[in-house]
């Protein structure tokens, strides 16, 4: 089989859905499935093809040029997997897609709720309209979680169309990876809480600036991940707190580095005001870290209160609350054992690219053989 990822900001931009789509094709590669991706280029000094990771990346200038793609290439690829809701010139893609033929799966990865009422009035116009007719398009909607199911069946998603597939990731390769160097000798820390994402306002990295502000001052703050909009304005926070030179922002690093930010971090921290099922919880679970998250989206479905972890309520106070409580190794010591098991069974790539990959086949041979109905 031949699929087509369609994704609208890809690799070099390496977000959590690109991750996502790059451990999936690995998995299918591996079963020989030839996997490609069609995004829109973001910037003109990126080649219009490329490879990585086994993986072939056609960048279209515009999106114009991803429709002509689809056209002209109609015979090079069997289906077309669709990521990412709420994005306009993927759910044109979508329908260009269907249009020409190709069997379309979609899937969503989460429903972010609005901001403000002015954001909630383009969500919901863009809900009600284009988004409303490119998910009724797809052939199969694949969720990560029984939450994302349900915010999709509010915005004309079938019920009949729908599987949940969870997001996943290579725990053999997360946990057997050994970083070249440590991370606390290589950044002179100590005991620290780690926090891996976009530092942006729905992220709420807020409450780990504060929470780090009322516990042990020993105890320190790792932030990975780009700038979103709102780092300024929490250095400034910390400096206000007295805290900035217990926290290390620092940015993007190389995947070596992040996997020995996972190894050596106390607990890993995901306050977010909303998430879909974030790989980022996945990978620091699988290295048998306790996580304290906030109970949004998909993350309600990793944590298990007290077992894997801890959510952190409502109110910012309860996160320095949290990273008190995880100062107990014994408890911390069993959590993450717990949550290790947790991810090796329930979300390891291995055996969910399986059923990916039979869920293409069903609708490759439907589209072929109408007589023979696509499974779910």
């Amino acid at each position: 089989m031949r699929i087509l990822f369609i994704e609208e900001h890809f690799f070099p931009h390496m977000g959590g859905v690109c991750i996502h789509i790059l451990n999936l094709a690995k998995r299918l590669v591996a079963q020989e499935i030839s996997c490609s991706v069609l995004t829109i280029r973001q910037e003109s000094s990126l080649k219009e093809q490329d490879m990585h990771l086994g993986v072939s990346i056609y960048r279209a200038s515009s999106l114009l040029g991803a429709i002509r793609f689809l056209a002209r290439r109609r015979a090079d690829f069997d289906l077309v997997h669709a990521h990412t809701s709420r994005r306009p010139k993927t759910a044109v893609c979508m329908l260009a897609a269907k249009l020409f033929g190709y069997p379309v799966i979609f899937t969503p990865h989460a429903y972010y709720p609005a901001r403000n009422p002015l954001n909630y009035l383009t969500k919901f116009a863009y809900d009600t309209t284009l988004g409303r007719c490119s998910i009724m398009a797809a052939d199969r909607v694949v969720n990560l979680t029984e939450v994302d199911r349900q915010d999709g069946l509010k915005r004309g998603q079938s019920p009949s169309r729908s599987v949940i597939i969870p997001n996943c990731i290579n725990v053999s390769e997360v946990t057997s990876y050994q970083p070249k160097s440590s991370f606390k000798t290589t950044h002179g820390l100590g005991d620290y809480v780690l926090y891996v994402g976009r530092v942006s306002r729905i992220k709420n990295v807020e409450w780990l600036v504060r929470g780090i502000a009322s516990t042990d001052p020993n105890l320190q703050l790792v932030v990975i991940g780009p700038d979103d909009g709102d780092e300024g304005r929490l250095k400034r926070l910390a400096e206000e707190l007295g805290v900035s030179d217990r926290i290390l922002w620092a940015g993007r690093v190389p995947f070596d580095e992040l996997m020995g930010a996972y190894r050596d971090c106390t607990v890993f921290a995901l306050p977010s005001l909303h998430e879909g099922l974030p790989t980022v919880v996945l990978e620091a679970m699988a290295l048998g870290k306790p996580v304290i998250a906030s109970a949004k989206g998909g993350t309600r479905t990793l944590i298990r209160e007290g077992e894997t972890g801890f959510f952190c309520g409502d109110q910012p106070d309860s996160m320095g609350a949290l990273l008190r409580r995880l100062a107990d190794s014994n408890r911390d010591n069993r959590m993450g054992e717990n949550a290790r098991r947790l991810v090796r069974e329930n979300y390891d790539w291995e055996a969910n690219a399986k059923r990916i990959a039979a869920l293409y086949a069903s609708l490759c041979r439907a589209a072929t053989d109408p007589a023979q109905p696509a499974s779910t």
